[in-house]
């Protein structure tokens, strides 16, 4: 018979085994993942030695068997003794559970019963005998499978069932059986690593279980009461699918403005292309011969956008077309640039600064793009002191004089 038990009990941490071998891929792909707030799952697969738990408790019952002498009570039938348990959750509804039960039971029978005391009445003895059992059972958390996992619920409700060998036993005589037990296996929640424990359970017997052949089933329902201790590695973890949808929907918004300023990066290179073109057009024209007459040449102004202090294709063209010409009739000509800003918009403070990178940026030109010596050039910073047009937008100027 032990060999039976311990045949089964392998079976069932096979069987434990074997479901923890799920596949985490399968878990995040399944269609329930979708949902950021799982109350039933999937789980991440543990470890074979997480969740793993033990417990101690006293146990108290009695023995019904069909024996029943008049004249004696139900309370003389008592049984009592301890438990020992070591079992594991696989999934927050299944685990399985080893027990060992010690103590000691009372009970009556007729002649003949191996663990019989003393006479009462009616034929019948009194029996006394020691039992040991072993048995593994079935877990299923109630509480869980109908009101979802959470590791601090503070109340599991767990009914049981299993099998198991045991023995029963006095001086000079010993019983064998296998056995079956069902019950319901409360834990109270006490701190994250202990819990208290309350069990009801029944164990279902053959009839030589109390050593007397007499019904065909003895039974000892009985109760306990005591600790229960849950390992490190305790609990379960919700497999969740990450939300990439943000990072996805960031990324569509970028790619839309990029393509945006692509758009605006051609027409403006269109823009600058067609006014190169037209200069080109105007410089392959045969030059006009005139009598060369030292003149003045009036100054040029170049506009820019509010706010601004780069010139635009336009405005490059005729800054271009304005030099050219220029340093064309006297290479060693001096200038000054005269930078200004509309009163209308912005402070004085603001528009004199504005003034100073507007003129920043043709002076750079001047030096860069056409050769013109530093030294050539000076520099008028008038800001929004004084509008020499009543436009705003024509006061957005730098004067090359």
């Amino acid at each position: 018979m032990k060999k039976v038990f311990f045949y089964i009990l392998f079976s069932l941490i096979a069987v434990s085994g074997f479901a923890q071998m799920e596949n985490n891929e399968e878990l995040a792909a399944s269609p329930n993942n979708n949902k950021g707030d799982l109350k039933y799952g999937p789980y991440v697969t543990q470890k074979w030695y997480d969740n793993i738990f033990v417990g101690a408790s006293y146990s108290g019952g009695w023995l019904v068997d069909g024996q029943k002498p008049a004249g004696h009570s139900f309370v003389k039938r008592f049984r009592s003794g301890f438990d020992i348990s070591l079992g594991k959750w696989i999934t927050p509804n299944i685990g399985v559970r080893a027990q060992f039960n010690y103590g000691n039971a009372t009970g009556f029978a007729k002649a003949g019963g191996r663990f019989n005391t003393r006479a009462v009445n009616d034929g019948y003895y009194h029996s006394s005998f020691h039992f040991r059992m072993y048995h593994a059972d079935f877990l299923f958390n109630l509480s869980n499978a109908i009101g979802g996992y959470r590791e601090n619920r503070f109340w599991d409700v767990i009914p049981f069932a299993g099998v198991g060998y045991g023995v029963t036993y006095r001086t000079n005589a010993m019983v064998g059986t296998l056995n079956s037990f069902v019950g319901i296996y409360n834990t109270l929640r006490l701190t994250k690593a202990l819990d208290l424990t309350l069990e009801a359970k029944c164990l279902i017997a053959p009839s030589i279980y109390d050593g007397y052949r007499g019904s065909k089933v003895d039974a000892l329902p009985q109760v306990s009461v005591g600790l229960s201790y849950n390992f490190k590695h305790r609990g379960f973890s919700r497999n969740v699918k990450p939300n990439y949808k943000p990072y996805n929907d960031k990324i569509s918004s970028l790619q839309g403005d990029l393509n945006a300023v692509k758009d605006q990066l051609k027409r403006a290179e269109e823009e600058r292309q067609a006014y190169a073109d037209a200069l080109k057009a105007e410089q392959s024209k045969p030059a006009v011969v005139v009598e060369e007459k030292t003149v003045d040449v009036p100054p040029v102004a170049l506009f820019f956008d509010l706010g601004k202090a780069v010139l635009s294709s336009k405005e490059l063209v005729n800054m271009q077309f304005f030099l050219t010409n220029v340093l064309k009739k006297d290479p060693e000509k001096k200038f000054t640039l005269t930078g200004m800003a509309d009163s209308s918009t912005g402070s004085a403070e603001f528009n004199r600064k504005l003034s100073e990178r507007r003129i920043d940026f043709v002076y750079q030109l001047m030096i860069k793009e056409y050769n013109i010596k530093p030294e050539k050039i000076e520099k008028v910073v008038k800001g929004s002191s004084s509008d020499l047009f009543e436009a705003p937008e024509l006061n957005r100027i730098v004067m090359i004089q």
